[in-house]
């Protein structure tokens, strides 16, 4: 495939919920980027069946929207563990949480209501989006950044 920078991989992340009708709520379009986010750790970090973070969201149970903080702050604990240990930066995932902070401090303050099967599905395309059109686009390295 063609190299994207991250300003392309955004552009790209833009587009796919520009193009669905579905995402055009504030609080979906959170749900979109955080099952996208949560992917993106999940082949980034290649985890496995004995991952913590894969078993936690596993057994998270339903996710509507008031889990959406604590499934964000999860992602965020465990992209500063495997850094700091590992001492590498994913543009990917940056760009992706970067669109995903922006759209998330929206739907925490949206007290609109909003049913937990539409949350669910808006997560799971998210995961399933990363799968298909990012996760295999190449990014040019950032500084300290290795090839994946």
């Amino acid at each position: 495939m063609e190299n994207l920078n991250s300003l392309e991989v955004k552009d790209k992340i833009n587009s796919l919920i520009q193009n669905s009708d579905f995402l055009q709520n504030e609080n979906l379009k959170s749900a979109y980027l955080l099952g996208m986010l949560c992917a993106a750790i999940n082949w980034q970090f290649g985890v496995s069946e004995k991952s913590s973070f894969a078993n936690w969201l596993n057994n998270f149970g339903v996710i509507d929207k008031s889990k959406l903080d604590k499934i964000y702050k999860k992602c965020d604990e465990t992209i500063r563990k495997v850094t700091a240990t590992s001492n590498f930066t994913n543009s990917k995932i940056n760009t992706i949480r970067e669109i995903l902070l922006k759209s998330l401090s929206k739907t925490l303050v949206n007290t609109e209501i909003v049913k937990a099967s539409y949350v669910t599905v808006a997560f799971a395309m998210g995961g399933s989006d990363f799968n298909k059109h990012i996760k295999d686009v190449k990014v040019e390295k950032n500084q300290g950044e290795k090839d994946a």
